[in-house]
């Protein structure tokens, strides 16, 4: 089966997660390698498509267009649609009334339509006429990769605190105000943020609030940094897939967090509602004060139970995931018999 993704910008050959490209690429490698093309040279030149057996389009409000223009070259083209970004995303379509109508119009020309987040299946299926063209596929995790790292013991971590995000859209600020009142419990402890803006370490510095300031990275370069922290704490107010869950599992260190986002609910320990501040200071007080104790059993029994969460978006149980996905969605159920 030749495979190709409509993405956005990128049009060098995927390569998995050892490129800083968009998470939802690993199914390529995941299913066996294929192509990235760009859409927009795919949009002046449908020919580019000539040979391949199934297309994945990533659905943005750019991107919505794309699968009726596919079918209309090339009809017998197995199109499949992954919702890509958080879900409010696609379905307000940043409160464009018409990109929002045309989401409605073309998505039902799909053959299939994954979703990130298992629980808006049957929210989507409202805009499809066969419920069976909707399905949760999430994104695969490079488990395989991860597993092969050395990562440190509970007794050699250092009580540093990595925020999920700082000064952004991703409910940044309670993250840093919160640690600003886990460091007045524990003086002792440091923060960790990956600065995507200028400003962001003077605004930090301004709150009275003790992190290392980092640069973005690769996604194989950040998760060496990742994994030397003590804990993560990410209060995301998105409903959307949610890596950083997993990013923390397999990394053997606990995830404090908001349970919005797919990997949040179903596969984070110490989870919270996003404005539940204080039980998200109770869980890192407790890990704290048994880590100062050198008491680390909890710690490891919060790390166990993440980590058994993992064998669910492995490139195997992923892949077996996609194409039965696919195998359903193309299933028209027993033919009537001739007149």
């Amino acid at each position: 089966m030749k495979i190709c993704m409509l993405g956005q910008a990128h049009t060098r050959p995927a390569q998995g997660w050892n490129t800083p490209v968009n998470d939802t690429r690993e199914w390529l490698r995941v299913l066996g390698g294929g192509d990235v093309l760009n859409y927009q040279q795919v949009l002046a030149k449908p020919a580019m498509l000539n040979g391949y057996d199934l297309v994945i389009v990533e659905l943005t409000p750019k991107t919505h267009r794309l699968p009726r223009f596919i079918k209309k070259h090339h009809p017998d083209l197995f199109c499949v649609g992954l919702v890509e970004g958080r879900v409010e995303y696609v379905v307000r379509s940043s409160d464009d009334m018409e990109g929002l109508f045309e989401f409605c119009t073309v998505v039902d020309d799909l053959d299939l339509l994954g979703v990130l987040v298992e629980r808006t299946v049957p929210y989507y299926r409202l805009y499809v006429s066969r419920p069976e063209r909707v399905a949760w596929l999430g994104v695969p995790y490079p488990k395989d990769w991860t597993d092969r790292l050395a990562f440190p013991t509970p007794q050699q971590r250092k009580p540093v605190i990595e925020l999920g995000s700082a000064m952004d859209s991703r409910n940044g600020i309670t993250n840093l105000l919160i640690l600003r009142e886990l460091q007045k419990r524990f003086p002792r402890v440091n923060g960790r943020v990956f600065a995507f803006h200028p400003r962001e370490p003077e605004m930090i510095k301004a709150l009275g609030i003790k992190a290392e300031i980092l640069r973005p990275r690769s996604w194989p370069d950040y998760f060496r940094v990742h994994a030397s922290a003590f804990a993560v704490l990410c209060m995301d107010d998105r409903r959307t897939w949610g890596r950083y869950v997993l990013d923390s599992a397999s990394a053997r260190l606990p995830y404090v967090g908001t349970n919005l986002s797919h990997c949040g609910e179903q596969d984070a320990v110490l989870q919270c509602d996003p404005f539940d501040t204080e039980l998200a200071l109770d869980y890192l007080s407790e890990l704290l004060e048994r880590y100062f104790k050198e008491d680390h059993s909890r710690y490891e029994e919060v790390c166990a139970q993440q980590y058994l969460a993992l064998n669910k978006y492995t490139p195997a149980a992923s892949r077996e995931r996609f194409l039965n996905a696919v195998l359903a969605a193309a299933y028209t159920g027993p033919q009537p018999e001739p007149t």
